[in-house]
């Protein structure tokens, strides 16, 4: 089995899959949304899938900058909110079921 490619998840990249690459205003948000992801896939996969100085590989990071995109543009985790006549339904508040599936392939498990 050959080693997955290490990348480096940056706040750029999160405002450039949110289709703000050219909005430096997030940048300093989105660096505190890949931070926190960031831990919690770590923590997750207990480390597996990441390179020894902690760059996650090429589908970690590919879930990193999704999920960070996610909190960063609904950082309180509303499942949905209500103004007057206007109501809004937010779609997910966690991992979606895809990027689960890859979390899981580099999570260990008890024997």
């Amino acid at each position: 089995m050959t080693e997955p490619a290490y990348q480096h998840v940056t706040p750029a990249r999160v405002a450039a899959y949110l289709g703000r690459g050219g909005d430096t205003s997030i940048l300093d948000l989105a660096a505190e949304h890949v931070a926190v992801i960031t831990s919690h896939v770590h923590a997750y996969t207990r480390g597996n899938g990441f390179s020894s100085d902690g760059v996650p590989c090429q589908d970690l990071a590919a879930v990193i900058v999704a999920a960070a995109a996610r909190s960063l543009t609904n950082p309180q985790a509303l499942k949905g909110e209500t103004l007057g006549a206007e109501q809004v339904t937010y779609a997910n508040t966690g991992f979606t079921l895809p990027e689960q599936a890859v979390l899981n392939l580099y999570r260990k498990r008890a024997a």
